[in-house]
């Protein structure tokens, strides 16, 4: 997750136009880009327990995942 202002979303060519990115999130509010920006955290996670599985540690937990994007990368 990461925070841009309206500087650097438009050094980036993102506007209220650009559509949602594939795997990802721009945050907006009655329509308007808030330059709270989201990658998708499914396969970093599912890589990450089958590494922690594989040295013997079966569970973990992050308090953040889940709370924006829903429940997504919660279940990975």
């Amino acid at each position: 997750m990461g925070v841009a202002n309206s500087f650097a979303l438009r050094l980036a060519g993102v506007t209220e136009r650009t559509p949602q990115p594939a795997g990802g999130a721009m945050e907006r509010q009655n329509g308007r880009l808030t330059g709270l920006l989201q990658e998708a955290l499914i396969q970093g996670l599912e890589a990450g327990g089958k590494l922690l599985l594989s040295q013997g540690i079966t569970s973990v937990m992050d308090a953040g995942v889940g709370i924006r994007q829903g429940l997504e990368d919660h279940d990975a």
